[in-house]
């Protein structure tokens, strides 16, 4: 899927006249992005400085001009029903599939620049839109109410459960003095619990509720040197660190599979991890995409089974789920990988369970992706060990990928003494 940016202007005639070179630039920058929940050709999606895009099938998307568009949505029951938004929260409604956005939902009041507002999976009529306030709102006769966040700082991320409109998990912003705060309500906002507990004083991009069990929810952190996923399984009394074999740079969105709960797709600066386990264990899902790329938004496509990447500098990207996770149950021999010691200093070895006799490569990135050495190594069925001379390499954090970057693993150079 592409889309336009800023486009490039060429002359053959010393600039008596112009014309664009745009086809197939693709460098659109998209804060966030939504999808049709029965047809593969409708999707929406918020761009920086390049108002709000609409997709109808074709490559060249349509648009609205809002100015920067921000957080979108589109009706689960309804496409012809739409959302856009602009900076800071002010909302309009289509009811002609994104033709016009004539009807005026509400405009923000000490909003984020890019605020958040969803709809309840279970009830597309409630809208709830975050600024200093909760805002509830019921779409059928816009009539809101509103109830200030604790922390009386604005609100990043709202997730509601899938089963009770009225229970809902939020995030909120950080400053000078206010940590980073997430927040749970049981009935709509009136009543706000603070669920922080310790999780990390950054931002807090998105929190993913399961849709069976409303008592799980995920949040993601930007930021550097803290975790970047943390799991609750009891609606936030606690909170587990499950970023720990993930590098350390911004996360930016989660999804959970709604057929199959204990997958879980995570956004970064660098594309994208998926976990099968809940985030006991983690790999990359990045065929198809740039081998580097910011994801800003992830949406599951249930009318043809496909992850849609909402990238923010690269367009938009479809992955069809059955293809990328068949090959890759295809192709991935390696049972599992660790690394000893860490940190180190000279030397680490690669501890690596292969199933069957074959090749890959070993590959050693540093804490942005870049390749800082590559080994291509033949491997024996069962325990095969991997010495690597890291002694050259400046001390900081690293990662070893196999071939595939099904696996990652983290470990830290330090100096010897």
């Amino acid at each position: 899927v592409q889309t336009c940016a800023l486009p490039i202007y060429r002359s053959n005639n010393f600039g008596n006249s112009w014309y664009a070179c745009i086809d197939g630039y693709v460098v659109s920058q998209f804060y966030t992005g939504d999808v049709s929940a029965t047809d593969s050709t409708v999707a929406i999606g918020g761009l920086q400085d390049r108002n709000t895009q609409m997709y109808s099938g074709s490559t060249y998307w349509d648009f609205y001009p809002n100015g920067d568009g921000t957080t979108t949505a589109i009706d689960k029951t309804n496409d012809l029903i739409q959302y856009t938004s602009s900076q800071y929260l002010n909302i309009d409604q289509s009811v002609d599939g994104g033709q016009s956005f004539s009807n005026f939902v509400f405009s923000g009041n000490g909003a984020a620049f890019t605020a958040p507002y969803v709809l309840a999976p279970s009830n597309q009529n409630m809208m709830y839109a975050g600024d200093i306030y909760i805002n509830r709102i019921n779409l059928s006769t816009l009539a809101a109410a509103n109830y200030m966040t604790p922390s009386g700082q604005p609100l990043l991320s709202i997730a509601v459960s899938h089963t009770n409109d009225q229970k809902l998990y939020l995030t909120t912003a950080p400053s000078d003095v206010v940590h980073a705060g997430v927040f749970r309500s049981s009935n709509g906002g009136l009543i706000i619990s603070d669920i922080t507990q310790n999780l990390p004083n950054r931002y807090a991009r998105e929190i993913a509720v399961n849709p069976l069990n409303d008592n799980i929810a995920y949040v993601a952190f930007s930021g550097f040197g803290t975790g970047h996923i943390f799991r609750t399984n009891d609606g936030g009394a606690n909170w587990n660190d499950i970023s720990t074999a993930l590098p350390d740079m911004p996360f930016h969105c989660l999804l959970i599979d709604p057929n199959d709960t204990a997958t879980i797709y995570a956004g970064c600066d660098y594309g994208v991890f998926y976990s099968n386990d809940g985030g006991t264990s983690w790999q990359t899902l990045n065929s198809g995409m740039p081998e580097a790329v910011m994801i800003f938004d992830l949406k599951y496509s249930p009318s043809d089974n496909s992850l849609v990447a909402f990238t923010h500098g690269h367009g938009v990207y479809k992955l069809d789920l059955d293809a990328v996770l068949a090959g890759m149950e295809n192709t991935h021999v390696i049972g599992s990988v660790n690394v000893y010691p860490v940190p180190a200093s000279e030397i680490i070895t690669a501890q690596i369970y292969f199933l069957q006799y074959g090749f890959t490569d070993l590959m050693i990135c540093d804490a942005f992706g870049k390749q800082c050495s590559l080994k291509h190594i033949a491997l024996h069925p069962g325990m095969n060990n991997i010495t690597i001379n890291v002694s050259a390499l400046a001390d900081g954090q690293y990662y070893l990928t196999t071939g595939n970057r099904l696996f990652v693993k983290k470990f830290l150079k330090i100096s010897s003494h």
